[in-house]
């Protein structure tokens, strides 16, 4: 179920967004890379953790030639297993914190719980399921441990606001294809669209309704670029599309090109 992997990156394509398929925790040990996380410049460097949540925007303009890092990908089946059961860190999905730096005597510890974890999925003792569950309960429990010494002020406002915005990125990644207004999404989670607009902007930097049009549009620009086989058409419909004419208006606004122009770019 989880995957752990050390070496060089697995990223093959820049300044591209794309949709993380999973929950991911990583540590450089060297080199550099660059990139943004939730459309928010951010850079990892030698010394450094991230922990990125599944179906985030991440894309990479940059990484060195001697970047190396040791990866963690929890599946987000498992990842929910592992919510419901109180596994994960109290504070792991801050937004504002993807990435710290940590001491020699930190980066030790983690880098060693990691390459535990790596031989714990590799091994078919019947107990494994249940070892990784208690390693990953210690790893998230020094997680939250550094993120509060990194930012020991932290609100409960701004922790508020950070969960609303979770809940309002969940609901997009289910509901995108039947419903892309802000007020079903205000409605969704009990609040007036005005207020929901306000906390939204005011957290993320970009407006409600921008989030859920880089979705569809993320969305839409995977199926052309890798689902060749389905007509435009086709991907329209599957997107939640009433028509071809509305998808490619709709994508020619946010991309300023038709659908099969991006297609033959690609």
């Amino acid at each position: 179920r989880i995957i752990v992997l050390e070496g060089e990156p697995l990223i093959n394509v820049l300044n591209q967004d794309y949709h993380l398929p999973y929950y991911y925790i990583g540590m450089c040990r060297r080199g550099e890379s660059h990139g943004c996380y939730n459309y928010k410049p951010c850079s990892q460097h030698a010394g450094e953790i991230c922990w990125l949540q599944p179906d985030h925007v991440i894309s990479h303009s940059y990484i060195s030639p001697d970047y190396e890092a040791i990866s963690v990908f929890i599946p987000k089946d498992y990842l929910e297993q592992l919510m419901q059961a109180g596994v994960l860190g109290k504070y792991q999905y801050l937004l504002y914190t993807p990435i710290l730096k940590l001491s020699p005597e930190q980066f030790a510890t983690m880098y060693a719980g990691l390459k535990f974890l790596q031989r714990l999925t590799d091994c078919p003792d019947i107990k494994r399921d249940e070892l990784v569950a208690t390693l990953i309960r210690i790893i998230a429990t020094l997680g939250d441990e550094l993120i509060r010494s990194h930012h020991p002020n932290i609100s409960k406002r701004q922790m508020l606001q950070e969960q609303l915005f979770e809940r309002f990125y969940e609901a997009i990644t289910t509901h995108y294809r039947e419903a892309r207004e802000v007020t079903f999404y205000a409605n969704l989670l009990c609040l007036t669209p005005k207020y929901f607009a306000s906390v939204i902007k005011q957290t993320t930097g970009i407006a409600a309704s921008e989030w859920i049009s880089r979705h569809v549009i993320i969305k839409a620009k995977y199926l052309l670029s890798n689902d060749t086989k389905k007509s435009i058409q086709q991907i329209a419909y599957e997107l939640g599309f009433k028509g071809n004419a509305n998808f490619c208006r709709f994508f020619k606004d946010q991309t300023g090109l038709r659908p099969s122009e991006y297609r033959k770019q690609q």
